[in-house]
């Protein structure tokens, strides 16, 4: 059975449903009352499921980002130390929005409190469209290709 048809828990607080309706906006949730078929209670209770679903999700893209990031973290320092460099921070080949993005990272990592691991706070600062970018097509053989 479907979350949104189950009996409400007894510990949901009272509300009141038009105050709701209005704060969500009438266009926000017209797509749920035509689901609903007109009714704002119904309509209500599948907004609240669709964003218990969205969280859920947001979960799992949270988890799959950082494996990510890590895992080319790992393959780009791999790349430096196969270059003899310390680190692919002074030496990846990126354009200026990279760069600014890398920039800001290593500010925020120096300034940041606690622990030694400069490298890894940095790349814990950069975000998902930073390592998006990377795949990027423009960006294909930049840093070597595969033998």
């Amino acid at each position: 059975m479907s979350a949104a048809l189950e009996p409400e828990p007894e510990w949901q607080l009272e509300w009141d449903e038009g105050a709701v309706g209005r704060a969500i906006t009438p266009i926000r949730l017209r797509s749920y009352r035509a689901a609903a078929r007109g009714d704002l209670h119904g309509a209500l209770r599948l907004y609240d499921w669709n964003v218990v679903a969205s969280a859920a999700v947001l979960v799992t893209v949270a988890m799959v980002e950082v494996i990510a990031r890590n895992a080319m973290d790992s393959q780009l320092t791999a790349w430096a130390a196969r270059r003899g460099e310390d680190s692919w921070f002074d030496s990846i080949p990126v354009d200026g929005r990279a760069l600014a993005d890398l920039e800001r990272a290593c500010r925020a990592a120096e300034s940041s409190s606690g622990g030694n691991d400069f490298h890894g706070k940095a790349v814990a600062e950069l975000g998902f469209g930073f390592w998006r970018c990377l795949v990027a097509q423009r960006y294909l053989c930049r840093c070597g290709c595969p033998p």
